[in-house]
């Protein structure tokens, strides 16, 4: 295995510090897996490793400095030479060199949750300014109903606080803060963008794609799923449309034998809807 770590001090709080390692982490290049209170876990993006090295993972660890906070970036990848030395190297430097730039560049401290609020709109425990709730409203076409929820960037999954995923909207926002792996209170071993299912999950997944298989996995925007740290496996969309046996009732959707449907937004993102009479509707990006 070949390794190298990166180590500095940044003179920023843990907190703020944190937040400028995950926009960098997040950044083309690089995947997020897991995030903890004091390190986030990104393995290199598959397009990114060229034919002669293996894609690097790294982890990015945090501790409270006298100076600020000090983070260790360890940059990793399975083989050995200087080809592969050099390539966990680069990738160390790059992400340093991306931290180093999001903390120079001044960025707003999110609000927190205060101690006993009721009201507003809560996203992974950040409240939303209501400059930020106005935009999600008008850009989607939606009302945002006051309350707590989770939600994941990677895939565009969201749902209430400590409950099952109740749709899927557009991926990608700067909502709220990390994604916390027991948001949904899940306790079934499977895990997607670091998430925890909850075990109404795992059976709405079973009934669009079959057999769950418990583990660490990802899944994009567009419905692709594989391995935490590896390539794409296969499609959801695909899995449910083959598992339907062709029960589409129309372009990009599927009707499965439970009355669940997958679909397409037509602009490539998938969105997910319980059945009917379940009260569950999927928010879908415009």
């Amino acid at each position: 295995m070949s390794k190298h770590i990166e180590q500095f001090v940044v003179p920023l709080p843990l907190a703020a510090c944190r937040a400028a390692c995950e926009r960098a982490a997040s950044g083309p290049g690089w995947r997020i897996t897991e995030r903890q209170a004091t390190a986030i876990h990104c393995v290199e993006a598959a397009e990114r490793a060229f034919g002669f090295t293996n894609p690097a993972t790294l982890i990015i660890a945090l501790a409270e400095s006298a100076g600020g906070a000090e983070i260790a970036i360890t940059a990793s990848n399975v083989g050995f030479g200087p080809f592969q030395s050099g390539h966990v190297r680069d990738q160390a430097q790059q992400l340093r060199s991306r931290i180093e730039a999001e903390i120079s560049r001044p960025v707003q401290e999110p609000e927190t949750t205060p101690a006993g609020s009721r009201g507003g709109v809560f996203v992974n425990g950040v409240r939303l300014s209501e400059e930020q709730r106005r935009a999600i409203e008008q850009r989607y076409h939606v009302t945002l109903t006051d309350g707590r929820y989770w939600y994941d960037p990677v895939c565009g999954a969201w749902g209430l606080e400590g409950q099952p995923q109740a749709g899927v909207g557009a991926a990608g926002l700067a909502l709220g803060g990390p994604l916390a792996a027991n948001a949904s209170n899940g306790n079934t071993g499977v895990f997607i963008n670091g998430r925890e299912l909850h075990a109404v999950d795992v059976q709405r997944l079973g009934a669009l794609v079959g057999t769950v298989v418990p583990g660490r996995w990802w899944v994009d925007a567009q419905g692709n799923f594989g391995v935490e740290g590896w390539p794409m496996m296969g499609n959801l969309f695909l899995l449910a449309r083959s598992r339907a046996g062709g029960e589409g009732r129309a372009p990009g959707e599927v009707i499965t034998k439970s009355g669940a449907w997958l679909g397409s937004d037509g602009e490539g993102g998938l969105f997910y809807q319980g059945a009917p009479g379940s009260g569950i509707a999927a928010w879908t990006g415009g």
